[in-house]
């Protein structure tokens, strides 16, 4: 659920969209030929919460974005913008900040309460030499931790 969160902040925020359009994709659906700026979310690990009474409901954990583009410099630019945009997110916001109204579809759509996304990490993807006349990709991952409620 968290990836469906993410996924829809990433391609609604306007930097991001003017880059990737829609092409932010779950692990294993990126079409194999697919050369054009994109994002791969991968959710790394999700830990469940846990009493011995009542069940509760957070959920916590960490998620992979791979930002792949035609150049290492459009990687960066790609992971830089998606660091900006999911780092600090969360779907506790007051309707005076404003934040709120942007994010109003991610928190009508998805069933979820977002806390806290934080940007822990970022590393260059290697990429394999290619042969003949076949375009490398170069990628850049963003990792984050998350934690969420469902409703």
């Amino acid at each position: 659920m968290i990836e469906n969160a993410l996924r829809l902040l990433l391609i609604r925020t306007d930097a991001v969209h003017e880059v990737i359009g829609d092409r932010a994709y779950f692990v294993g659906t990126r079409p194999q030929n697919e050369r054009r700026a994109s994002i791969v979310l991968t959710r790394i690990a999700t830990t469940h919460g846990r009493t011995f009474g009542a069940g509760i409901t957070h959920t916590t954990g960490r998620v992979q974005l791979d930002c792949l583009a035609g150049s290492y410099q459009q990687a960066r630019e790609l992971a830089t913008l998606a660091r900006q945009t999911i780092d600090g997110y969360t779907t506790d916001l007051d309707a005076m900040d404003p934040r709120y109204f942007p994010t109003l579809e991610i928190r009508q759509t998805v069933p979820i309460q977002v806390h806290y996304v934080e940007v822990e990490d970022e590393r260059d993807i290697e990429t394999t030499p290619l042969e003949g006349k076949a375009e490398p990709l170069f990628g850049v991952s963003v990792d984050a931790t998350f934690l969420y409620e469902s409703n």
